[in-house]
């Protein structure tokens, strides 16, 4: 592929743009799902079993945690795809958004040319959304 300075300044563009996006959607996944992993364990520590289905209640509403954070991720992607004006109305931003962010990508649709690779970088934060999950397990 021979690149001409405007094409290599969109792909800048739409890089820094990306990273920018998927930079804020990893510190935000890492640092919720640390201190939600935290809050569960120390949770734990200090209360004793009392009964199963009380402690399943509790483990439910922990996951509920995750699963809003998930969401807040999703919608730093979508108000970032409409503030920067490539995808205007927020529901279609959204399922965008959540089909390639947990790689599925069944999601057609065609951006202007240099603005090709958004796709991939969400999917790249959703990765990163599951490696946050992962360290905060392990933290």
């Amino acid at each position: 592929m021979n690149l001409t300075n405007i094409s290599l300044e969109l792909v800048l563009q739409e890089s820094f743009f990306g990273l920018s996006v998927m930079s804020a959607v990893v510190i935000f996944n890492i640092y919720t799902f640390g201190w939600i992993s935290s809050a569960y364990q120390q949770m734990l520590d200090r209360s004793e079993f009392r009964n199963v289905h009380i402690e399943m209640l509790r483990l439910s509403l922990f996951v509920m945690l995750l699963v809003v954070v998930m969401l807040f991720s999703l919608s730093i992607w979508v108000i970032a795809l409409g503030w920067s004006g490539l995808i205007n109305d927020w529901p279609t931003a959204l399922v965008f958004t959540a089909a390639y962010f947990t790689s599925v990508g069944n999601f057609d649709m065609s951006f202007p040319y240099g603005w090709r690779l958004i796709p991939s970088i969400v999917a790249f934060s959703g990765f990163f959304h599951l490696l946050g999950q992962l360290l905060s397990q392990s933290a």
